[in-house]
């Protein structure tokens, strides 16, 4: 996908983009403003492409370390298990070693269910449970990881989703911005019946300024 928005967008639309500036130097741009949407519109899909292969490729991730997450909490709840099956028939040294540590492992454990964390307190080195808090500890690193890029994630997609609706010259919503809101306002003025009203705004002989002043005179004053 960044291959193609490479070649499309970065390659043919940005081409294009040189071609009519060049044109627009020597007072003509060789084609009119539709001709021009209808070749370089096109090519902006390979950016919608590349934040669909980001997303896919995220929850792909995501849902990856979920299982394993889950996979590895079922093995720490057995062990934990087994830990309180062994307390029951202990004496209070393991009641104080075990049960009381496995207390705090289990609030880690739903504390990361409910996306929380929870400082964890290292067991007496050397004890059995020990390992059961480095594993714990692993996980609440992999969590943290992965909120991590899951927001790094979503900040991408709004930026691709901006970019892709927003005019990059003026920051103003784009034509395909602009019919998203005018499909909602359709459907909710028919769903209510209502009507609407549109108002179009023009800038009187802005070609002009391009032919007296220059393309970047006219880019200025947008």
């Amino acid at each position: 996908a960044h291959a193609r928005m490479e070649q499309d967008y970065f390659g043919r639309a940005d081409a294009l983009v040189t071609q009519v500036l060049k044109s627009g130097e020597h007072g003509g741009y060789g084609m009119s403003t539709a001709q021009f949407a209808a070749r370089y519109v096109p090519d902006m899909n390979a950016i919608l492409g590349l934040r669909d292969a980001l997303f896919d490729e995220g929850r792909a991730r995501g849902e990856a370390m979920h299982t394993e997450q889950r996979r590895t909490v079922s093995v720490m709840l057995g062990m934990t298990g087994l830990h309180i099956a062994l307390i029951v028939l202990g004496l209070y040294l393991m009641r104080r070693r075990v049960i009381k540590p496995l207390g705090r492992a289990t609030e880690a454990l739903e504390a990361m269910r409910e996306n929380r964390c929870v400082p964890l307190v290292a067991p007496v080195p050397g004890d059995e449970i020990a390992a059961v808090f480095d594993g714990i500890a692993a996980l609440q690193a992999q969590h943290q990881e992965r909120a991590a890029l899951e927001a790094e994630r979503d900040k991408l997609i709004e930026r691709l989703r901006v970019q892709s609706s927003t005019d990059f010259l003026t920051t103003l919503p784009n034509r395909r911005a602009f019919f998203e809101a005018a499909e909602a306002e359709l459907a909710r003025a028919r769903r209510h019946g209502y009507g609407l009203v549109l108002l179009l705004l023009d800038v009187d002989h802005f070609k002009r300024i391009n032919d007296t002043r220059g393309h970047a005179a006219g880019d200025r004053a947008l």
